[in-house]
């Protein structure tokens, strides 16, 4: 399986989520600049650019209002079941930049 990247976007740093899903990670990189452009300003805000191979999770970015933080340690890979935080897209497939996405936990 090749390596997929996320932009998932939150009101709230424990809240439900939306998310996107990518092959290109420069589709994933310009719909997190867009998100940060268009929520960054709001205090409770979170933000990250994922890349994820073999179900591992690395965040490669985050934004939150406070500060802008790269991230690419070792905690930063989260390894889960499968379907654990993968993108819940009304009618069906995965979320793209053509799809609209549900908020989700």
């Amino acid at each position: 399986m090749g390596t997929r990247h996320f932009a998932r976007l939150q009101f709230e740093a424990d809240g439900p989520a939306v998310e996107g899903e990518w092959t290109v990670p420069g589709t994933a990189q310009d719909r997190y600049t867009e998100w940060v452009g268009l929520y960054g300003s709001n205090p409770s805000v979170v933000i990250r650019l994922i890349e994820e191979t073999d179900g591992a999770e690395r965040v490669r970015k985050t934004w939150t209002a406070q500060a802008r933080l790269r991230t690419a340690t070792a905690e930063n890979v989260r390894r889960g079941p499968p379907g654990s935080m993968t993108p819940r897209p009304s009618g069906g497939g995965r979320c793209t930049a053509s799809t609209s996405c549900r908020p989700h936990r």
